[in-house]
């Protein structure tokens, strides 16, 4: 039986992940109808392992907006307990965005970093529809 990408999500399970990729190659690159991508789908349920995964492979999926405004970090942000995975992507993007010779406030500089050139003023700037901000 394969489970479905919020299953695996809520399990936490890498290997169950690797799994569902084989059967749904593209699973990763689908939005819903209301515009989550893969990245706001996992980090609905906190797990870290999975929303690594999932941002390793998409990286630019985490300053994608859904139809509301927000993007993963406003998902993170309102999870209880959920704070491990926010500092998970704050570090992501600044890695990033220094190894594309970036400035990591700004995101400006040379290159394509994360977010195509955002860098982490940018993304946790981004509002919703709410006006709210990571």
């Amino acid at each position: 039986m394969v489970l479905t990408l919020p299953e695996i999500a809520k399990s936490g399970e890498v290997c169950l992940l690797n799994d569902l990729l084989k059967y749904k190659p593209n699973i990763l690159e689908e939005v819903n109808p209301i515009g989550n991508t893969a990245l706001h789908l996992v980090t609905l349920f906190g797990k870290k392992s999975i929303v690594a995964e999932v941002y390793d492979r998409f990286p630019a999926h985490v300053s994608v907006q859904n139809s509301f405004g927000d993007t993963p970090f406003h998902i993170a942000a309102r999870i209880n307990g959920s704070l491990h995975v926010v500092e998970y992507l704050i570090e992501k993007i600044i890695s990033n965005s220094s190894s594309h010779d970036q400035d990591v406030e700004s995101g400006r500089g040379q290159g394509l970093g994360v977010g195509f050139g955002l860098g982490l003023h940018d993304v946790l700037a981004m509002q919703n529809q709410l006006k709210n901000t990571t």
